[in-house]
């Protein structure tokens, strides 16, 4: 329900306000079938096929990769079950990350951050010898080079063994892997 209108079709040609009108009548089959993909540990394969475009992003140089960025349309069942899976996921994540982690959390804000270090400097300008010591690392593009299957180990040591939702996750994770 919180899918924006008027995007563009997945590639089986759903819209996702298909979805949100037909919600009352779809939502006991939708979550029978999103909990058999839970169950059998696999993603429909159909569900992984998208449409993918590289618009220009409008400046630099025209030659340089730089200046495109690619838009995949995605399944729209299929962002639907991602999205429930990231919930879950960052459910139980959550709890489990230390406070000074303000990236990639809901409630949480570059304000916020900003705000604790303003906080530690001035209690250390309250000190008479007192030091502080930051360090400002620019992470852009990390994700561009980062191998991936380090989050996916991450997770794996992260969860209970044999957590339901670790086999869903490396389903997901071999095929981005064949991207």
């Amino acid at each position: 329900m919180s899918t924006r209108n008027s995007k563009a079709c997945d590639p089986d040609d759903i819209y996702s306000e298909h979805l949100k009108t037909a919600f009352p009548v779809l939502v006991i089959p939708l979550t029978a079938l999103l909990n058999e993909c839970l169950k059998r540990e696999i993603v429909p394969d159909q569900w992984k096929h998208s449409n993918v475009t590289i618009p220009s992003i409008g400046k630099g140089n025209k030659a340089g990769t730089n200046s495109y960025r690619s838009i995949a349309l995605q399944n729209t069942l299929f962002k639907t079950f991602t999205t429930l899976l990231c919930k879950r996921l960052r459910d139980i994540i959550d709890e489990k990350l230390p406070d000074s982690q303000f990236g990639f959390r809901c409630g949480r804000s570059t304000a916020q951050a900003v705000h604790c270090l303003q906080t530690y400097i001035e209690m250390a300008l309250a000190n008479r010898w007192g030091k502080l010591h930051a360090i400002f690392v620019d992470f852009s593009k990390s994700f561009d080079t980062i191998s991936r299957s380090i989050p996916v180990k991450k997770l794996e040591t992260s969860l209970v063994p044999r957590h339901y939702l670790l086999p869903v996750v490396r389903d997901l994770h071999f095929f981005f892997m064949d991207c």
